[in-house]
């Protein structure tokens, strides 16, 4: 005699949660640790670039944007001088906050579950 057992692990239905748990979790890294570290970073002259920075949503999590030509040249331009704030103002604090940021995606992952 045998016997058979069935188990649903409802996968299809954990990946459905964590898809749409994923961007609103990179929005909110991205505007508590990644934003104010940009804002710092980001250089004065006018202050036109400072508080500019906009966060988007993305398929598959979140994006940094600064509006205008200027704002690429400032990033971009490693030999201007910069009394406050610095060049690669975007790509540095998103490496230097990465595991901040990852902390953040974590603890909401593991509050929707």
């Amino acid at each position: 005699m045998s016997i058979e057992y069935e188990y649903d692990l409802h996968f299809d239905e954990l990946a459905a949660k964590l898809q749409a748990t994923i961007v609103p979790a990179a929005m909110k890294a991205m505007e508590t640790v990644v934003r104010p570290e940009v804002a710092r970073q980001t250089p004065v002259e006018t202050g036109n670039l400072v508080g500019s920075e906009e966060v988007r949503p993305t398929e598959s999590g979140a994006e940094m944007f600064i509006p205008g030509p200027y704002s690429r040249r400032q990033h971009y331009e490693l030999t201007y001088h910069h009394n406050t704030g610095n060049a690669l103002f975007l790509e540095l604090p998103m490496m230097q906050q990465a595991d901040a940021a990852l902390a953040v995606v974590a603890q909401e992952i593991d509050a929707a579950f």
